[in-house]
């Protein structure tokens, strides 16, 4: 027991006196670290320093070539000045628009009745005229009229081509020609008027565009004959896309007889 004591006392005092000289080693080498760790993030530092001033002056590089590229284009190819937008070519434009839709209005049975079918009469058709039939036709009388009926289609190609919608006539481009006549609005008159005048127009002449489509391919009158004779009933069939588109071009002339008066060729 007292020699496991004494060993235990002999190995304190080696602790003791050894405790200083490690003490100092540890620190020199934390020291000689934390230098050489320092060093690394001065030279890091400046290497990230470097960098940035070389992107900063690419960057400088760059945006002056494309300034001198750009002014050599400008001075080659100069752009043209933007013409002016003249007050009478507007005007007159809005104008020959509405011309064209109230021609169209005035003309619209002639415009949307097509009578260029001729069918042979039900009653000849009967097995009881078998014979007469075979005549008639022996004789080429089926282009009689006293033999033939004349029947009739609804058709509306000439309304689309009346209201620009195929890309033709003079209606093509109001809605742009309105928003320009804006800064020839005469002195006096009221200008918020005038843009929702405008609106009504365009919203009434978007609405004829695919109302006149849908008569084309749904109304009954359009795709099944009927005679002659029947043209009024035909024409004042409120409930038809033909009528209805009718009533928007009616809305659109409205609308131009509306504006045009608050213009003034004069600027």
């Amino acid at each position: 027991m007292k020699s496991l004591v004494a060993r235990h006392s002999l190995a304190m005092w080696v602790c003791l006196l050894t405790w200083d000289p490690l003490r100092r080693v540890l620190s020199f080498s934390i020291l000689s670290h934390s230098r050489r760790w320092n060093k690394s993030i001065v030279r890091r530092a400046r290497f990230s320093d470097e960098l940035v001033d070389r992107r900063s002056l690419l960057s400088k590089v760059a945006i002056a070539t494309m300034t001198m590229t750009e002014t050599v284009a400008t001075v080659l190819n100069p752009q043209p000045a933007i013409a002016a937008v003249d007050a009478t070519t507007t005007i007159q434009g809005i104008r020959d628009a509405r011309n064209t839709l109230t021609k169209l209005l005035e003309n619209w049975e002639k415009a949307v009745i097509d009578c260029t079918f001729a069918d042979v009469p039900r009653e000849l058709l009967e097995t009881k005229n078998k014979e007469q039939l075979l005549e008639k036709a022996s004789t080429f009388a089926l282009f009689d009229k006293s033999v033939s009926v004349t029947s009739c289609k609804t058709s509306n190609r000439l309304v689309r081509d009346y209201i620009g919608s195929t890309g033709k006539g003079p209606v093509v481009g109001l809605e742009k020609k309105l928003r320009q006549a804006l800064e020839f609005v005469k002195d006096g008159e009221d200008t918020d008027m005038y843009v929702q005048t405008t609106e009504n127009i365009s919203q009434a002449l978007s609405r004829a565009g695919s109302l006149s489509y849908a008569a084309g391919v749904a109304d009954f009158a359009s795709v099944n004959n009927f005679d002659v004779k029947e043209t009024p009933k035909v024409l004042s069939n409120e409930s038809s896309n033909l009528e209805q588109a009718r009533r928007a071009i009616r809305e659109t002339v409205d609308g131009l007889d509306t504006i045009l008066p608050m213009l003034s060729e004069t600027y």
